[in-house]
């Protein structure tokens, strides 16, 4: 078990690329959420907010600096551009690269922190010490059958608190086209972590999540509009909508590699590990 609680700092790192329209708010959301934290935990919380701009072509950078000027006291704001689009595993890579405490939180730049996500997670990183990270639960602005919440739920950056330590242990988001092409580099980072140690999930929903054309939520639509066993039924009889996820040779490749790094891993850091 852990002797010290985890320090209360926190980088938050916002992936945007194309983000003009929906950026200001997504950084609205952390800020509004920062301060409510201030008040659950005390004026001595600090952190910093990054966002990551993905080799955007129009005017995100500016929308960044903008809304990173506005923050509120405690929470630094930080830019950081890349010169090349790296994709979403790769700009939430970067900006924990450029992270300088010991936990981080990811926030799509469509989506939303609710005001107690902040708080919430870090205070039960800090007093569950059998804990690794924590997640919670996601709030969606389209029908979602009840069936899917905790497997969504489990597979999100969005919602995940988690010290710097263990995301470097596991090597970060998988980069390359295709995980860029089907965008399930956040599904195996979340694998990862649970194969690496234990969480902790939080009943509170502090997370809202935006359907968008083309993102991963709108891709799945007919599909988590039904109950997860119907969905399995058609899969079986290949009768199941397209839900735009495939894996690719390379990307199974990848998978089994991080996996078995991860369990190498946990037999050579288990002294660090959280008891459970």
């Amino acid at each position: 078990m852990r002797s010290t609680p985890i320090t209360p700092t926190v980088s938050i790192i916002i992936p945007a690329y194309r983000a003009v329209d929906h950026l200001g708010r997504a950084v609205g959301s952390v800020a509004a959420s920062w301060a409510r934290a201030r008040q659950m935990l005390g004026a001595g919380l600090s952190g910093e907010l990054i966002v990551v701009d993905d080799a955007s072509p129009d005017a995100t950078r500016q929308v960044a600096d903008s809304a990173l000027a506005e923050l509120p006291e405690g929470l630094a704001g930080r830019l950081v551009a890349l010169d090349r689009n790296r994709g979403p595993g790769g700009a939430r890579n970067a900006g924990a690269d450029a992270a300088g405490t010991a936990n981080l939180m990811f926030l799509d730049a469509d989506d939303l922190f609710l005001p107690d996500h902040i708080g919430l997670c870090l205070k039960a990183l800090g007093t569950h010490p059998e804990a690794g990270y924590v997640w919670t639960n996601i709030q969606f602005d389209a029908p979602v059958h009840p069936s899917w919440q905790a497997s969504l739920a489990a597979s999100s950056p969005s919602n995940l608190c988690l010290p710097r330590l263990w995301h470097q242990a596991i090597e970060g988001f998988p980069e390359g086209d295709d995980f860029r092409q089907y965008r399930t580099e956040d599904t195996v980072y979340r694998m990862c972590l649970r194969r690496l140690l234990p969480g902790r999930a939080l009943p509170q929903t502090t997370v809202r999540y935006t359907n968008r054309p083309g993102n991963a939520g709108q891709r799945q639509a007919a599909k988590l509009a039904m109950p997860m066993n119907e969905w399995q039924r058609l899969l079986d009889l290949g009768q199941a909508p397209d839900d735009g996820f495939h894996q690719t040779p390379t990307m199974h490749t990848e998978t089994e590699r991080r996996l078995k790094l991860t369990e190498k891993l946990k037999s050579d850091i288990a002294h660090l590990l959280p008891d459970s």
